[in-house]
């Protein structure tokens, strides 16, 4: 009895364990590399337009949500999300640090949200720390991260997961164990295995790697968390390691479309094997895995569709009264399914047009979560739910199957990824609009279709203008001060594979 209430109290503390393990790798990062030395404060102010433009459809969207009902107790939490990111982002901090601080800031807000407003205030946090990496990724393609909100995405969705009631009342807690247990070995495995990533032609080390997370895990699950009935998890966690080291090593070959389909076909399997051994959990444990991809982003991209499912089962939980789930036979599912494949290959199509990157950051941004609202509005709870599923999985595939359309610049199409975090997390703040949709008159959807086609407009038009005003502005100083045919070697592409630290 004692070694089970022994167990019971680490089980307990690992949220604070796991705080003090991403802060301490931080700092281990921050002493060694000398990293203060090297910071420039003075970028933080580079792409501020872009921090007030998101913080302005912000308010716009919070705003759309009072107006349904729903208090804006939790608007201070967006903007938390929203500046921590933009920060976190703008300065000159190497990559594993910037994920250490946002994982740090993640595993916080759980720690110290009430349990009753961990929802909403989960969701707008993720809400504004999307949006704005969504948006600078967008302006500035060669930059793109995902690796830095990919974390903390999978972590908060599934603690939502463990909380929300969807994982059985009496195992929230068992739950909520083993997901810390997961990403605190995967905290240490990021730490850990930066001595043996070179020179490992045939992957020996990586391997090594594996057993070792996953006999660490087995440790973790059996002596901290008392769960013995789910020791075969461990086998799934040392596999996922295994899964994101070889979606790295796909994408060091860049053979286009084949590296492309074997990617998609690992996360495929692993997310059958997952879900059925295992359901949501085993998701959760895949996206924790993920954090030790340290070439490429395409890890991090497995890792945000693992959370958007997770995300999208609290939706349902939370907001679909069909006890079987969503039922995709219905007339309006079916037509929300096509709306989200739509909208992924829509937005695909945007970045292969369009030229300027204002003009898709902003549409991006409007399309995913404004496009969210309006289909809870205007749809059933249901066909929001089928809207999710079919965007979750129609963006994984565009994001790395699109890059055989995006040759030297891989790194656009796969920002696609964020989208349905976006979309997921804005569906989880606008709830509130499904029973306003229910209630509303012909006459108020399509005052409410005037405005959205309205805003949407004013928006894509200025920034129109303002790019050909920009245009023309580069080109009188071209012709006075000479020009530079060549161009700038940050104006090219830069492929998605980005070495780690």
């Amino acid at each position: 009895m004692d070694l089970l209430g022994n167990a019971g109290l680490v089980a307990k503390n690992l949220p604070a364990l796991l705080l003090g393990l991403t802060i301490f790798v931080f700092l281990f990062d921050l002493v060694r590399n000398r990293t203060w030395a090297s910071l420039e404060p003075g970028k933080v102010n580079g792409p501020v337009k872009a921090l007030g433009a998101t913080s302005a459809a912000g308010i716009l969207i919070l705003a759309l949500v009072a107006a349904a009902g729903q208090p804006l107790s939790d608007t201070g939490y967006f903007f938390a999300g929203l500046i921590l990111t933009y920060v976190f982002a703008t300065l000159s901090l190497k990559p594993a640090m910037r994920t250490m601080l946002h994982l740090a800031c993640a595993v916080a807000l759980n720690m110290f949200v009430p349990g009753d407003k961990l929802t909403l205030a989960a969701c707008s946090y993720l809400m504004g720390a999307v949006a704005i990496r969504l948006v600078l990724n967008m302006l500035k393609p060669k930059d793109s991260r995902l690796d830095d909100v990919a974390p903390p995405f999978v972590y908060l969705s599934a603690m939502l997961f463990a909380s929300c009631g969807a994982a059985g009342g009496g195992n929230a807690e068992k739950y909520s164990g083993m997901i810390n247990s997961a990403f605190i070995v995967s905290t240490l495995m990021t730490l850990m295995q930066r001595p043996f990533m070179r020179d490992d032609k045939i992957l020996v080390k990586r391997l090594v790697l594996t057993l070792s997370g996953g006999l660490a895990y087995l440790v973790m699950v059996t002596k901290a968390v008392n769960a013995p009935e789910y020791v075969r998890l461990a086998a799934l966690v040392g596999a996922g390691y295994g899964m994101a080291y070889a979606l790295d090593a796909i994408a060091i070959k860049k053979d286009c479309a084949t590296s492309a389909i074997k990617q998609i076909l690992i996360i495929g399997i692993f997310t059958l094997l997952a879900t059925r051994l295992f359901g949501n959990l085993g998701m959760a444990a895949l996206g924790a895995g993920c954090m030790v991809g340290n070439f490429s982003q395409i890890p991090a991209c497995a890792a945000i569709f693992f959370g958007a499912r997770i995300l999208e089962q609290v939706f349902a939980y939370a907001n679909v009264s069909n006890v079987t789930g969503i039922n995709l036979n219905h007339p309006y599912v079916s037509a929300a399914l096509y709306l989200g494949l739509f909208s992924a290959l829509g937005l695909m199509a945007l970045l292969k047009d369009v030229s300027d990157r204002r003009i898709v950051a902003a549409a991006f941004a409007l399309l995913t979560a404004l496009g969210t609202g309006a289909v809870s509005y205007f749809l059933h709870s249901e066909a929001a739910g089928g809207y999710l599923i079919s965007l979750i999985v129609s963006a994984v595939l565009v994001a790395i199957v699109g890059q055989a359309f995006f040759p030297d610049e891989e790194e656009k199409v796969v920002n696609v990824a964020l989208v349905p975090a976006l979309a997921t997390s804005s569906a989880m703040v606008s709830a509130g609009l499904l029973q306003f949709g229910l209630s509303a008159t012909m006459e108020d959807r399509m005052t409410v279709i005037g405005v959205m086609g309205a805003v949407t407009f004013a928006a894509l038009l200025a920034s129109y203008f303002i790019g050909r005003g920009k245009a023309a502005g580069n080109s009188d100083s071209s012709n006075g001060g000479g020009s530079n045919p060549g161009g700038s070697p940050g104006d090219s592409g830069k492929p998605v594979a980005v070495s780690g630290d």
